[in-house]
């Protein structure tokens, strides 16, 4: 499991463990009495979702199509003003706002043999924190630019690890973290890395550049 400032992210080998592990989380939830909600774009997942949980005495309504997620998050404020916990295969779909989800687990497929700085890098991509857009700027559509962005995203996850931080804004933190004597060789070194994935991400496309992202931190 990887945790990305409160949003956790797990890693699992193949789509039949993806979904069992959704399963169980939605079980785990309902026998304390919680509501999940799992959600998944793909029709024959939503379908195999739905027939485990309604086997398992639950709603077929508690597994959700990622385009009905944003709607049915609405509806939910506007009954009884409590979210549920969400559990979503990949990443958040686009029209759902990280605002308004504040309990959200992501679960992603990475094949077994990938190496774990590959598994980090990926789990970054999926949960994408605000932290790390701040830094890096948008994931980039094409397969360049998105491993080029997750590289980058390691060197400040591998950083960040180091040094303990849990700032969910800044990649960094704030400057106290800086001062410490640990912190300024790794910076140098996590600096040069990061300069070089930035630059490559620049190379990648003009999205960075449109969203002007270039705010103090490892980059600066």
């Amino acid at each position: 499991m990887h945790r990305f400032a409160g949003r956790d992210v797990l890693v699992v080998s193949n789509g039949l463990v993806a979904r069992e592990a959704m399963v169980v989380a939605w079980s785990t939830a309902a026998s304390s009495g919680r509501r999940t909600l799992l959600v998944a774009s793909d029709d024959a997942v939503v379908h195999s979702l739905r027939d485990s949980v309604q086997s398992l005495g639950g709603s077929r309504d508690d597994v959700v199509e990622s385009r009905r997620l944003a709607a049915v998050l609405s509806g939910q404020r506007s009954d009884s003003g409590v979210e549920s916990r969400i559990v979503v295969l990949g990443g958040l779909p686009s029209g759902v706002k990280d605002a308004r989800v504040s309990d959200c687990v992501h679960v992603t497929v990475v094949p077994a043999h990938q190496p774990e700085v590959y598994r980090l890098g990926r789990a970054a991509e999926v949960a994408r924190p605000r932290y790390l857009l701040s830094e890096l700027g948008p994931v980039l559509r094409d397969p360049s630019g998105r491993a080029t962005w997750r590289k980058g995203a390691v060197v400040i996850e591998n950083l960040r690890r180091r040094l303990s931080i849990g700032d969910p804004d800044r990649a960094l933190g704030d400057r106290r973290t800086l001062r410490s004597r640990e912190a300024v060789g790794d910076l140098a070194e996590a600096r040069l890395e990061l300069g070089r994935a930035l630059r490559s991400i620049e190379r990648a496309g003009p999205a960075r550049r449109r969203h002007g992202m270039h705010p103090p931190g490892l980059s600066r």
